[in-house]
């Protein structure tokens, strides 16, 4: 090998794409005793349940068929004239494997190392938009995935984020944590997709708590502007839950494995049928629907059952007994006109005992203010009628509710009665 040459005898793009092999159709170079290459994922969309796009994997395969992935190869480079080479050659091949599909209505998603997002300018954007233009391969196309990483030279991730989108390619923040994340990154760099890392599906199917956390992420990168794809999703359960908390995308084995090159796919190609996800949300969906009706039913009853009480002139704590007999029913309380909590909340026998005296500072809700809350408002905009509001926070249990609500006349004033009731845990 001539000194300064490399593995493939250079850098230039027309220099790589003379190592570049292809075989019926697919594209591929050797490196030692390697044929190094692409492999495609699909990309699916949930709400149009179908193939939207494919990512490439940079991949190997020795002589006797053992496969080698990206980072085996990368680490067996120790110049980093070679491992640029190799970085740029599989950036070759992945554009030349997709382009020899001839589908012009689905996106690449193309990794860029991070390496070249962070303290070095190579492989540079220059050559990218070379490889992209040269094979014909609108920008447009690309969605350009990019490992974000916090801290050290914001200056040159900012600048290649700004580029990228320049050259008119979408961008994703790959292995997005939310448990480690910089949320701000999100409305500071704007990027037009977040992956969000394999865990946060794990964690979400074992744990309710981390279900309704991976519930709130994917809202609060919805509200930052990006769309959600949920990666490596293995069985129905995990797709089923990735479609329940509303990600967009979905990848993973549980719709076939890698292919070679990209192909139109069709429902019946992959065990992963998208009619078994929505006939399963369906029934998951009236399942919970019956279950909140049957639930304001048993409690509306007994809550309705006070607020006349209530009007009649009876004491709140005396009024409310038989609702706080109820399971799940955690307070009971008033609020006036202005959605002021005036009067102590009443409580089911023995509360005192189950208190965190840490929390003592905010335990008294007198001259609390709700009237932020849909179960205030929805009770003024609607009165007469009990209102169940959306899960939420308490600050008074520290637990999710569910609050039910109904105006009350009290001595020619109107007020709001309102009943705090645990929310079910395996409901999102």
């Amino acid at each position: 090998m001539t000194a300064g040459t490399g593995l493939y005898g250079g850098k230039s793009l027309d220099v790589l794409e003379k190592s570049v092999h292809e075989e019926n159709g697919v594209f591929f170079a050797r490196y030692k005793d390697k044929k190094v290459g692409t492999g495609f994922q699909r990309v699916f969309s949930f709400v149009h349940q179908r193939q939207v796009g494919f990512e490439a994997f940079f991949q190997g395969t020795g002589e006797s068929g053992q496969s080698f992935s990206s980072a085996d190869l990368f680490n067996e480079l120790t110049n980093p004239d070679d491992a640029l080479q190799m970085d740029r050659m599989r950036l070759i091949l992945h554009v030349k494997n997709f382009m020899s599909s001839k589908i012009d209505d689905r996106w690449l998603f193309i990794n860029i190392q991070p390496k070249a997002m962070i303290g070095r300018k190579e492989p540079d954007i220059g050559f990218f938009h070379d490889v992209l233009r040269k094979n014909g391969l609108p920008t447009s196309q690309v969605v350009v995935m990019i490992r974000e990483h916090p801290g050290e030279n914001e200056a040159i991730f900012k600048s290649q984020v700004k580029e990228i989108r320049d050259l008119g390619c979408l961008v994703l923040f790959d292995d997005f944590n939310g448990a480690s994340a910089n949320l701000d990154r999100l409305w500071q760099y704007n990027p037009d997709i977040v992956k969000l890392q394999r865990t946060a599906i794990e964690n979400a199917a074992k744990s309710k708590k981390a279900k309704r956390m991976l519930n709130k992420l994917v809202s609060l990168i919805h509200a930052s502007g990006a769309l959600v794809l949920m990666e490596k999703i293995e069985t129905e359960d995990e797709a089923f839950l990735s479609r329940r908390v509303e990600a967009d995308f979905c990848q993973g084995k549980y719709w076939g494995a890698h292919v070679s090159r990209p192909v139109r796919w069709s429902p019946g190609d992959t065990p992963g049928s998208f009619n078994v996800l929505v006939e399963k949300a369906e029934k998951r969906y009236f399942q919970d629907m019956k279950s909140n009706t049957m639930e304001m039913g048993i409690f509306s009853g007994e809550f309705q059952e006070c607020a006349w009480s209530l009007a009649d002139g009876v004491a709140l704590e005396t009024a409310a007994q038989p609702l706080l007999g109820l399971d799940r029913v955690l307070r009971v309380y008033l609020l006036d006109s202005k959605g002021v909590q005036n009067e102590p909340s009443v409580y089911p026998h023995g509360h005192e005992e189950h208190l965190d005296k840490r929390f003592k500072p905010i335990q008294d809700l007198r001259g609390a203010t709700l009237a932020h809350r849909s179960g205030f408002q929805d009770a003024v905009r609607d009165p007469g009628k009990v209102h169940m509001s959306q899960p939420y926070r308490s600050i008074a249990s520290l637990q999710t509710v569910t609050t039910l609500s109904v105006t009350v006349n009290l001595g020619g004033q109107s007020h709001i009665l309102c009943c705090d009731v645990l929310w079910r845990e395996d409901a999102i």
